[in-house]
């Protein structure tokens, strides 16, 4: 199970990688829609393609297992495949904060406005960046921001009487190992602490790092 979680983190962070630093790559596909925005819509759609992917692989050995006569372990598999959603999700919460703050990270340049920090063609408040900025803030919130960690806690609780058993810390204890079994939700408090200080840094970046960094 830790090469399986070790997968899951490492095809996470090269695909994460390949979709925020390729803009050349993806420029075509982006069109005239602003980089910030396009990769904001890339980054919300990886875990999904890449459960997508994992799912078909999974299908492909299943039908292939199943015409030449070999039992498989469907109930099994279904759990193979939330786990490695949810450990997806888990290791690329940070990537989702700071994706939806940079939709809101502004910097003043004088006379001549305010503009996008990470996206300095484009200007904040307009109409056209309001509108990407809800579009994808508001489900990047509902989603990813709250989402994850109320989906982590839904899972936790649900087996909080066998949290302690080997086989749920074989599956779950990456969320929980290191903490005491009664305290099996304190991950979700630790990455809720990571998004303050994420959110401090993005949407106080126009105060300078003499603001930022007492305040985290």
């Amino acid at each position: 199970i830790t090469f399986q979680f070790n997968i899951a983190e490492q095809l996470s962070s090269i695909f994460t990688t390949f979709a925020v630093r390729n803009k050349c790559i993806f420029g075509n596909i982006c069109g005239s829609t602003p980089w910030i925005f396009c990769k904001a819509m890339l980054i919300f759609c990886l875990p999904f393609c890449i459960i997508f992917v994992y799912f078909l692989i999974m299908t492909a050995y299943f039908s292939l297992a199943k015409l030449k006569n070999i039992n498989v372990d469907l109930k099994h598999a279904k759990s193979k495949i939330i786990l490695l959603a949810i450990v997806i999700l888990y290791n690329m919460y940070i990537v989702f904060a700071q994706t939806v703050f940079s939709l809101n990270s502004c910097i003043e340049f004088g006379t001549s406005g305010w503009y996008m920090s990470h996206e300095l063609n484009v200007k904040c408040y307009s109409k056209s960046q309001t509108t990407w900025m809800y579009s994808l803030g508001v489900p990047g919130w509902i989603l990813f921001i709250i989402g994850i960690p109320a989906l982590l806690v839904k899972v936790l609780y649900q087996n909080r009487h066998i949290i302690g058993m080997y086989e749920t810390r074989r599956l779950l204890g990456v969320l929980y190992n290191g903490y005491r079994i009664d305290f099996f939700y304190w991950e979700t408090i630790i990455m809720f602490k990571k998004l303050m200080v994420v959110g401090i840094i993005y949407l106080f970046q126009f105060l300078g790092a003499a603001v930022q960094i007492p305040t985290a």
